[in-house]
């Protein structure tokens, strides 16, 4: 059961919030993933969901990862595992049992279990999606695969579903319907109260013999007979009461282009790519890539080259309007400064309002006579009923805003209302000074400014020094998105919360990343984590009004919280704080401890003459009043081995028993990101040998070319206190 704690210092400054410890207080010694988009809270911020890769609590088992839902009651919040039982196998980890998606009031999951199924199955070797009802605990089949052998892998991705679940779309290469052809490509199904169709039907009734996907694709071409999930957002892709569906068929395996169509009702399909000028571009047919939906499915938007409008006269890439109601098609991107000889060349969008009367866009052209003359930047812009405003240039290296990835968490948040966007970019946009290094930083602009904001660059003027983010993954599995974006940015754009470890306020003394919150209306700047703890914290996720925003910190923000993993608090406004409880008895320390990895660290002598007088045997230490921790520094050929591989030995000299928690961050897609994550035991003073090794998208962001920073941080936990180390080096790419 949670309790409460006192904000102290920051309390008075954030609206009178109060600290609430949300995840149990035992956890096995397990941490609270910190990825972003797998906290998620209600409307109200009564509930949230988090994940772990520890299993506590009432857990069953964990798969890949373990979902954990937290309800605030009279007396603090109480936590219920609802990850299935899974039996170890194929099939049993990587994407099983993951939640991929949650109605908004958490009452219901979907999930990918494997085996043993939670409902009779008449495939019970096989991956299939489940809806589970949080009220009840009971599950519902949504997809039934029939396996060519047991335990074939065969499994379908996920791609979005309506309010209230009762539509889900999904992908697959299999034929499951009797209208589907056999053929291994990717196709598009709909189950509607767990009667699965069809989706890629064509205008004339044909069944389409291209790809179908939804959107850009939930899903990338096979491996092994199975289809991989993409890192691509398609949540807009079905109206929220599941009535309009949009697909892409893609002539070309594998691409996430092609011609866009709307499927309504289950009945009649409409063409929102073709072309409607008088005379056809001579250019031919050419692919679209859908860009986003309105929430009721009457308004789609794409990009694409083809001149499907008289008003287009260039082969340029364009973005488009389409009304799935009246069939009219609008051209967003036009040139309103044509003297300047530049076409749009949109890049692609941001993100748009629910009612998808407002998008932002990033072009490369000149398309208002306001929007700066730099022929090689990326321009943002806001379209609004007709109108389109420059917003500010973009760096080149910003792609990740528009890419439609968020395999690292979406860097960019639009307003429900459309009129705010936060996004993170490369750029100074504001001629802040980013020391030299190629830092992100977090902006905000809002309908009628005169340009983005800066909310995490220093105030006095001096160097930022390190990036800022509205995202976060864990390392691992753990760190493994899902499609929900949470509410960094609130429905009105009133109130906006970000990262960093440039200190912003005098409360901000630890050097570490902290969560903030910004206020645009009063340009109020407040801190939300404490700003004094030894580690970084993590935005989580806020309610609607913003009383309620939860975080992820080692922090020991609560009397009861005696460890130092990671924790889910809440910072609320109003929270009631509790007096500590009665001294307990002290945590358990070495293997009497159940929870932590089965790791055995390797021990090095300490060498003679240490400030030990030791030998080089190693011997017991005394008891020290606080414990120490060190990484030694890497030689020149463990640099190169981790430049070339992403595997590193480190050596870190622990000044006794307890817990060592080592872990690596670098940059990944314009975001530095946790990339790897070891925890071991120690018995006693002495140089623990850890090796970690880096998760695939680091490897090959260290792969390329040119310098690159790798952080080392490591933390020991022995009887109750906390010590920290960290070491950064740079390697270089070989190609």
């Amino acid at each position: 059961m949670g309790v409460l704690a006192p904000l102290s210092v920051a309390q008075a400054a954030a609206g009178e919030r109060g600290y609430e410890l949300v995840s149990p207080v035992d956890k096995s010694f397990s941490d609270i993933a910190e990825t972003s988009s797998r906290i998620r809270a209600t409307p109200s911020g009564d509930r949230v969901g988090f994940v772990s890769t520890g299993a506590f609590g009432d857990a069953q088992g964990t798969g890949a990862v373990a979902q954990y839902l937290a309800r605030r009651g009279s007396g603090g919040w109480e936590t219920k595992a609802i990850t299935p039982r899974q039996q170890t196998g194929p099939g049993s980890s990587g994407n099983s049992t993951i939640y991929y998606d949650f109605t908004t009031d958490l009452g219901l999951g979907l999930t990918l279990v494997t085996n043993p199924p939670p409902v009779p199955t008449p495939t019970p070797d096989t991956q299939n999606l489940y809806v589970r009802e949080d009220a009840t605990g009971a599950f519902r089949l949504v997809t039934s695969l029939a396996p060519p052998v047991p335990d074939s892998g065969y499994a379908p991705i996920y791609a979005a579903a309506s309010s209230d679940f009762s539509h889900v779309l999904f992908e697959s290469n299999r034929a499951l319907t009797p209208d589907a052809t056999d053929d291994g490509l990717r196709k598009l199904y709909e189950s509607v109260d767990g009667t699965v169709r069809l989706a890629g039907i064509l205008p004339d009734g044909r069944v389409s013999t291209d790809e179908t996907i939804a959107g850009v694709g939930a899903s990338r071409g096979p491996t092994g007979g199975s289809l991989d999930p993409s890192q691509a957002e398609t949540s807009r892709t079905i109206s929220d009461d599941g009535s309009v569906v949009f697909f892409t068929a893609v002539p070309t395996p594998e691409s996430g282009n092609g011609q866009i169509y709307a499927r309504i009702d289950g009945t009649r399909t409409v063409h929102v790519t073709r072309s409607q000028r008088a005379v056809p571009d001579p250019g031919g047919t050419r692919p679209a890539t859908f860009a986003g939906a309105s929430q009721d499915g009457r308004t789609v938007y794409f990009t694409t080259t083809e001149q499907l409008l008289d008003a287009d006269a260039n082969g340029a890439a364009d973005l488009y309007r389409f009304d799935t109601m009246d069939g009219g098609l609008t051209l967003v991107s036009v040139d309103s400064e044509p003297a300047d000889g530049t076409n749009a060349i949109v890049q692609g969008v941001l993100g748009l309002s629910d009612d998808g009367d407002t998008i932002y866009f990033a072009a490369f052209g000149r398309l208002t006579l306001d929007a700066r003359d730099l022929p090689a930047a990326p321009k943002l812009y806001q379209w609004h009923a007709g109108r389109l405003t420059y917003v500010s240039e973009l760096s080149g290296a910003d792609s990740t805003l528009w890419g439609g990835e968020y395999g690292t968490g979406r860097l960019v948040r639009v307003s429900s209302d459309g009129s705010a966007i936060l996004f993170v970019s490369l750029e100074s946009l504001n001629g802040y000074d980013n020391g030299g290094l190629f830092v992100g930083q977090v902006y905000l602009y809002r309908s009628g400014d005169a340009g983005p904001r800066c909310l995490s660059c220093m105030p006095s003027g001096t160097a930022n020094v390190t990036d800022s983010s509205i995202s976060s993954a864990a390392s691992g599995i753990a760190g493994g998105t899902v499609g929900y974006e949470p509410r960094t940015l609130l429905n009105d754009g009133s109130q906006a919360y970000f990262m960093t470890a440039n200190p912003l306020v005098s409360e901000d003394v630890n050097g570490k990343v902290d969560v903030y919150e910004y206020r645009p209306g009063t340009a109020e700047l407040q801190l939300i984590s404490s700003g004094t703890s030894a580690a970084n914290s993590y935005f989580g996720d806020a309610s609607e009004d913003g009383e309620d925003v939860f975080f992820v910190t080692r922090d020991r923000l609560s009397p009861r919280d005696r460890d130092s993993n990671l924790d889910l608090y809440n910072a609320r406004v109003g929270a009631q704080n509790e007096t500590p409880p009665p001294p307990g008895p002290t945590p358990c320390i070495g293997d009497e401890c159940q929870g932590l990895p089965n790791v055995t660290p390797q021990l090095e002598p300490l060498p003679s003459g240490d400030a030990d007088g030791s030998d080089g045997n190693l011997i017991e230490q005394p008891a020290a009043p606080k414990p120490s921790v060190r990484i030694v520094a890497l030689g020149r050929g463990a640099r190169s081995q981790l430049a070339r591989s992403g595997r590193v030995v480190l050596r870190v000299r622990v000044s006794g028993a307890g817990q060592l928690l080592v872990t690596a961050s670098t940059r990944v897609r314009a975001l530095t990101a946790t990339v790897a994550r070891k925890t071991v035991r120690t018995k006693r003073a002495a140089v623990v040998r850890v090796t970690l090794r880096l998760a695939r998208s680091a490897r090959q962001a260290l792969g390329r070319r040119g310098r690159h920073r790798v952080r080392f941080d490591a933390m020991l936990s022995s009887r109750g206190d906390n010590a920290v180390g960290a070491m950064t080096v740079t390697v270089e790419g070989r190609r």
